[in-house]
């Protein structure tokens, strides 16, 4: 199981989907009514920064995905 979430995490990274998934506002976030009447959802800050990193966090995802899938084939 951990391996095809790091596996699939990994793609998200080289397609740079992962400033999109990033960007969306999960369920459950806290909502408020404005003095206007109207709903607003506080969303947090961005977990993605600014800077490229998705060779290296394609890289390191992918290493995670081949870690785990050594350790089921060693039990």
């Amino acid at each position: 199981m951990l391996v095809a979430y790091f596996l699939a995490q990994s793609l998200l990274w080289v397609s740079d989907r992962m400033r999109e998934v990033d960007h969306k506002t999960l369920l459950g976030g806290s909502f408020a009514v404005t003095s206007e009447g109207a709903v607003a959802i506080d969303a947090a800050e961005p977990l993605v920064c600014f800077r490229d990193l998705r060779v290296s966090m394609f890289a390191m995802t992918l290493g995670m995905a081949y870690m785990f899938a050594a350790m089921a084939l060693m039990m």
